[in-house]
């Protein structure tokens, strides 16, 4: 996972190098941090992923409509509380400005997983 994790990082741009925070954990299944620094010195220097397996990785992680957010929302509807509110003109706006559509980017879409 280390090593994905490098790749991945430098699979955009704007990355050149790639530089992990390794903290020694506890409990019976801790690794030693020598043996995380072995796997990343173990990555070759012209490891890449392709177009492909960014596109395929982008998509396993995309959690687009999975979650309420907190702020404002087109779903909001009642009064203001803390963390949700009604989307005013002021921040469909600021929305424009940074092309996000809310009604397609700030919904939750995904129903929630029956509990067990």
């Amino acid at each position: 996972m280390l090593q994905l994790a490098c790749v991945w990082n430098l699979a955009h741009p704007a990355v050149q190098s790639v530089a992990p925070t390794l903290l020694q954990e506890s409990g019976p299944g801790a690794r030693p941090v020598e043996d995380k620094r072995r796997e990343l010195a173990a990555l070759p220097r012209d490891a890449r992923l392709s177009d492909a397996e960014v596109r395929e990785l982008r998509a396993i992680g995309d959690n687009t409509g999975c979650m309420a957010l907190k702020g404002g929302s087109p779903d909001h509807d009642g009064p203001e509380r803390a963390d949700a509110w009604s989307l005013g003109g002021e921040l469909r706006e600021v929305a424009q400005r940074w092309d996000i559509d809310p009604e397609r980017d700030l919904r939750h879409t995904h129903a929630s997983p029956a509990p067990a």
